[in-house]
């Protein structure tokens, strides 16, 4: 199809087509005028008139005003004004209470607008230091490769970093309060022997969804961080190459999963597990040398699958302890009033070991009630020499056994209460 331009069909007519009337024209040579004129589109106007006035049927009515559009040309009209709209309301009356930043984005004074996302920010901390209390920082999307370190003594602070990968830490300090992390279908990777997420001294801090990554195996490499009171994660996954938690006060884990090399959960204090997956590679799944932790309807699986050495107040309903290539539950040093409900206790040689050096306090208790107990290659309860200082018992209640176990008597330190011995009971699936 020839596309002449005006000037070519002008240079066309003139040769076939002169002005003194002296020069016969073919019909062929008039055809090729006329032909390219049509093709070259200077015809086709009534056909675009047409185009725009072609019925149009929205798939969604609701997204259009009052007034649903039924031409393709009223439909351009308008969202052309509805976006001219939008545009104008940003750029004259900007949010005070509103931050957004972008990996495109500037932290030069004048290419950055407070509220305005056509100007957005390019870090996260000079964002946050643009706001004062009870403001928003809103990630537009992309990767950011820095730390947000900046929020120190703020209230009330939201930051959404949803579908986003920060590859850095964030760290909260100071009297800083009130702080919320949305993290739906983002990633928060950090490569350095570092924390994570540092939470220090904070109230009342939430973390909702997302990805919790640190790959360095540091010594000093946990995921989380976090003294203050009152913190909420839910629905987020830890992966670490050391160990996911230290230092963790006051929190509550809500569907969570946490993924280690080393330990899966060390050094909780105060908390509480809801339906939380818990698995470490080499080391024990949870490590409590902590104290008043609950766990419910979680899965805790590790080479061991938990060690208690300080934990008073620790408590188990309805989860799946695995030791997958040691025993399930290991008891020892200090390990007071620990109580096991409806749990599966599943060990790869022992179901429970007691240490050689537990040493917990007069009047004590370890109990387990209806709990169901595989031993592997070992006993559903190992029992050592006992310290003489060891002054604490087990109390095991309605419990079943997939072998045969009977308890020492001298001293005598576990005391079982109708319990049932099925030999060869198979262990629930996973």
């Amino acid at each position: 199809m020839s596309q002449e331009t005006r000037t070519d069909l002008k240079a066309l007519i003139d040769l076939y087509i002169t002005t003194n009337g002296n020069k016969d024209i073919t019909g062929a040579q008039l055809n090729e005028v006329l032909t390219n004129i049509i093709d070259s589109g200077f015809l086709q106007l009534d056909e675009l008139r047409t185009a725009l006035s072609t019925s149009y049927d929205p798939a969604t009515p609701a997204n259009w005003n009052a007034t649903i559009p039924t031409e393709v040309k009223a439909a351009l009209d308008q969202a052309i004004s509805r976006v001219a709209t939008v545009e104008d309301s940003i750029s004259t009356n900007p949010s005070d209470n509103i931050a957004y930043v972008s990996d495109s984005g500037s932290d030069v004074i004048g290419e950055y607008e407070i509220g305005n996302p056509l100007k957005p920010f390019a870090t996260f901390n000079s964002a946050i230091n643009s706001l004062g209390n009870g403001g928003v920082i809103k990630a537009l999307g992309g990767t950011y490769n820095q730390s947000i370190a900046s929020i120190a003594n703020k209230n009330g602070l939201l930051i959404i970093l949803d579908g986003c990968t920060l590859n850095g830490t964030i760290t909260v300090s100071g009297t800083s309060q009130n702080i919320t992390i949305s993290l739906v279908g983002g990633t928060i990777n950090n490569t350095n022997d570092s924390t994570t997420l540092l939470i220090q001294g904070s109230n009342n801090f939430i973390l909702e969804g997302g990805k919790v990554i640190n790959t360095n195996t540091g010594t000093n490499s946990y995921n989380i961080n976090g003294t203050g009171s009152n913190k909420l994660i839910k629905n987020t996954s830890f992966e670490s190459q050391y160990r996911n938690t230290s230092n963790v006060n006051d929190a509550i884990f809500d569907t969570c999963k946490f993924n280690s090399l080393n330990t899966g959960l060390f050094q909780i204090n105060n908390s509480t597990f809801y339906n939380c997956k818990i698995e470490s590679t080499n080391g024990n799944g949870y490590n409590c040398s902590l104290t008043a932790n609950t766990f419910y309807n979680c899965d805790i699986k590790g080479a061991a699958g938990i060690t208690n050495q300080v934990n008073t107040l620790g408590y188990f309903y309805n989860c799946r302890i695995e030791g997958k290539t040691l025993e399930a539950v290991t008891i020892e040093r200090a390990a007071d009033e620990l109580f096991f409900k409806d749990c599966d206790i599943i060990g790869n040689t022992d179901a429970i070991t007691y240490s050689g050096n537990t040493q917990r306090a007069a009047t004590t208790n370890n109990v387990f009630q209806n709990c169901k107990m595989y031993a592997g290659t070992g006993d559903v309860f190992n029992e050592p020499t006992y310290l003489g200082t060891d002054l604490g018992n087990a109390q095991v209640i309605n419990c079943t056994y997939n072998k045969s176990f009977t308890p020492a008597t001298v001293p005598q330190k576990i005391f079982e209460y109708n319990k049932v011995e099925i030999v060869g009971l198979q262990e629930p699936l996973k």
